[in-house]
C-alpha cells in the first residue's frame, strides 16, 4: 500500500507541474499577442508546451500500473500531445480539447477512487468540482473556435477568450492535483 501510494504521490504531483506550467504556455500565448513581444512568447510557449508534455507523460508512467484508466490517460496525453504540435485547424482545436477533457475525466475518476480509499472526501469533492467546471469551460470554448470560423472578425478575440477560458479550467483542476498528491 505504502509503494503505491509513493506512486500516486509522485505521479500525480508530475502532472501537477506540468499543469501549472500549462497556466504558464497559457498566458504566453495571450502575451504572445502583444506585437513586440510576440516572438519571444511564442518561444516560451513552445518550450513550456514541451515541458508540460514531457511531465504529463512521465507522471502518467509512473500510474499506469496503478490502474488501465492511467494507461489510457497516457495514450490520450501522447495522442493529444502530438495533435497540439502539428495543430493547423479548428477541427484539431476541438478534438484536442476533447480529448484532454476526457484526459482529465479519467485522472479524475481514477484518483478519486484510490482517494476515497483513504477517505479523503474533500478532495474527492474538489475533483467533482474540477471536472464539472472543465466540461462547462470546454463547451464554452469549442463554441468560441467554432464561432471564430465563420466569423474571421472576431477570430483574435474569440481566441483569446478561449484562452481565458482554458486558464479558468485550469485554475479549477491545479488545486485538485496539488491536493490529491499531499493526501497519499
Amino acid at each position: 500500500m505504502e509503494a503505491r501510494n509513493e506512486k500516486l504521490r509522485n505521479g500525480l504531483r508530475k502532472l501537477y507541474y506540468a499543469e501549472v506550467i500549462m497556466v504558464v504556455s497559457v498566458l504566453c500565448t495571450i502575451l504572445a499577442l502583444i506585437p513586440v513581444l510576440g516572438l519571444l512568447f511564442l518561444i516560451g510557449i513552445l518550450f513550456a508546451l514541451a515541458a508540460a508534455l514531457v511531465l504529463d507523460i512521465v507522471g502518467l508512467v509512473q500510474l499506469r500500473d496503478l490502474h488501465d484508466n492511467y494507461t489510457a490517460a497516457l495514450f490520450l496525453a501522447i495522442l493529444n500531445g502530438i495533435l497540439s504540435f502539428f495543430n493547423e485547424s479548428t477541427v484539431v482545436d476541438v478534438i484536442t480539447t476533447v480529448l484532454g477533457l476526457i484526459m482529465m475525466w479519467l485522472l479524475i475518476k481514477t484518483t478519486n477512487q484510490f482517494l476515497s480509499e483513504i477517505g479523503r472526501e474533500d478532495v474527492i469533492r474538489l475533483g467533482r468540482n474540477a471536472l464539472l467546471c472543465n466540461v462547462i469551460l470546454a463547451v464554452m470554448s469549442i463554441v468560441c473556435l467554432l464561432i471564430s470560423t465563420f466569423a474571421l472578425g472576431l477570430a483574435v478575440v474569440l481566441a483569446v477568450i478561449a484562452l481565458i477560458i482554458t486558464l479558468l479550467g485550469l485554475v479549477f483542476y491545479i488545486p485538485y492535483l496539488k491536493q490529491a498528491s499531499q493526501a497519499f
